[in-house]
């Protein structure tokens, strides 16, 4: 079945955004433009997609529609987007801050010249003028088809960064031995135009190979003894495929693949620091996890778990946890496990209740709880001495606790979308306080005006008191 990309008037239609860098080291990407192009199965899927949309969009223009048509064609493109789109592939462009290659045989001193843009090139190795530009420190290359980077490479001193996208090169890019480059980037949708392996740059220390329709996990940089950073997000990962033992990094990134389950290998990178797994299908995570004793940062944003997993239990190290958008119910008292916690997610959830032991973790400066079926909180949250921010909203609380008014620590306090009708006056006393927001609750009369009046006087002290506004809406 052939692939093809989308006709250019439906291509007009995307969205162009600023694109935001997937690992430090890269001020290329940073302000980049980048365009997203829906792949077809076929040119008539493309066509049929098309064709639907058009129409879908001409009914929704015209006020004497009929409201059963239009939502008929809308599901109707609905479905068709999810049958005919492959993926989409992204389109780059090179960076505004970057000298383009073109305009060097203008500049008189080289030596000055720090970021270049090669574009649109058919190159068998990097151009040779460079090695004159002696403070060049980042390379990046748009929509070319580059072979091979020599070890002439060595000779510029402060070259550290090479950024390239969208490589045309059939066969994998061939490194040579290289000391200086610690930041290295390839995003594309060629997967085998990747380096089979990274060990000859021996100085790497952050590698991204985001958006490259990768399917198996990139072993090759297993080697490389530096390597604190792997970026391998939008690709189409699953970890059941052999994951070699990294002993060195510290940062993994896994967001938007196609993982279902955290598998035991996770055990392979025991000096993690930080695990990034957010927009995947997880269900379930292997126990062994707590193995990682160095990890303190680990989000599940937007998965499918039902329950926090056993293993995450056991994490003592873990200073930031993201639970948000899963379908978690309960929360049970092993959080105390974490007593390095710091910030805890758990938004988006089915919660009924905090668990007790959450008191127990005095670190704790943030927790944001809101979107759950909340129906109170601890009678001891004082206990959360170092507690700062609290986002309770969206939930069912019928009142607020007495010792809540006694965190002298509290600087943002969120209780709206509730159903208070009463409300504590020291509410409003935290010698902290920057915000509070109490909207959409069935307050008292009474208690409204009290809120009003207090919202006002406030106001010179440059404290936000939020009361009135649109109800929340949450995705």
């Amino acid at each position: 079945m052939n692939r093809c990309y989308a006709p250019v008037f439906f291509i007009a239609a995307c969205l162009i955004f600023l694109c935001s860098s997937f690992a430090a080291g890269q001020p290329g990407i940073t302000r980049k433009r980048r365009l997203e192009v829906p792949v077809y199965k076929s040119t008539q899927d493309s066509i049929r997609f098309a064709s639907i949309s058009a129409l879908a969009d001409k009914l929704g223009n015209d006020e004497a529609v009929d409201l059963k048509v239009l939502d008929s064609v809308r599901n109707l493109r609905d479905a068709l987007h999810d049958q005919v789109i492959l993926r989409y592939r992204i389109l780059y462009e090179s960076s505004e801050d970057f000298t383009p290659f073109d305009s060097l045989q203008l500049i008189r001193d080289l030596r000055k010249v720090k970021r270049v843009s090669i574009v649109n090139r058919q190159l068998n190795v990097l151009p040779s003028i460079l090695l004159r530009c002696d403070s060049l420190q980042s390379i990046e290359l748009v929509n070319c088809s580059l072979r091979k980077i020599q070890k002439q490479i060595n000779e510029l001193p402060r070259l550290t960064s090479i950024t390239i996208l969208n490589n045309k090169y059939k066969r994998p890019l061939r490194l040579s031995k290289n000391d200086r480059i610690t930041s290295l980037t390839i995003h594309g949708d060629r997967a085998r135009s990747l380096p089979r392996s990274y060990y000859k740059l021996k100085a790497l220390e952050t590698l991204d190979l985001s958006s490259n329709a990768l399917v198996k996990f990139p072993n090759g940089a297993a080697r490389n003894k530096k390597l604190k950073e792997l970026s391998l997000q939008h690709n189409e990962l699953t970890l059941r495929d052999r994951l070699k033992r990294h002993p060195n990094l510290e940062k993994l990134a896994l967001q938007n693949n196609r993982i279902e389950r955290v598998p035991v290998q996770i055990t392979r990178f025991p000096n993690l620091t930080r695990l990034s797994l957010n927009h995947n299908r997880i269900t379930d995570v292997a126990p062994e996890i707590s193995n990682l004793k160095k990890l303190r940062h680990l989000s599940f944003y937007n998965n499918r778990l039902i329950s926090v997993p056993t293993g995450v239990y056991e994490l003592r190290s873990l200073q930031v946890i993201d639970l948000y958008f899963n379908q978690i119910e309960a929360i049970d008292d092993r959080i105390s496990n974490w007593d390095s916690l710091q910030i805890l997610f758990i938004s988006h959830n089915k919660l009924f209740k905090l668990p007790e032991k959450l008191t127990s973790l005095h670190l704790l400066e943030e927790l944001y709880a809101y979107d759950n079926r909340l129906t109170s909180i601890a009678d001891d949250v004082n206990r959360l001495s170092k507690l700062r921010i609290i986002y309770l909203q969206n939930n069912c609380l019928l009142r607020v606790p007495g010792t809540l008014l006694q965190l002298d620590s509290l600087e943002e306090v969120d209780l709206s979308e509730n159903y208070m009708t009463d409300l504590p006056i020291a509410i409003f006393n935290y010698p902290r306080l920057r915000f509070i927001s109490l909207m959409n609750n069935p307050w008292r009369e009474d208690v409204r005006l009290f809120i009003d009046k207090k919202s006002k006087e406030l106001e010179p002290l440059d404290i936000t008191v939020r009361v009135s506004g649109p109800r929340y809406t949450f995705p």
